[in-house]
């Protein structure tokens, strides 16, 4: 569940937010790589905030 991803088209979109506050997609790629990970077998259902410097 991340929140506003700070990607190109999102800044094109909202030029005048406070861009470093936004989720980089690199770190979401993190969060997906360890839920798909055997270090993750435990987590089943769960929805996980990614909020970046919210």
């Amino acid at each position: 569940m991340p929140s506003i991803m700070d990607t190109p088209a999102n800044r094109a979109a909202m030029p005048d937010e406070d861009h470093n506050r936004w989720v980089v997609p690199a770190d979401v790629a993190k969060v997906i790589c360890f839920l798909t990970s055997d270090e993750a077998t435990i987590i089943n259902g769960a929805a996980i905030p990614v909020y970046g410097r919210a």
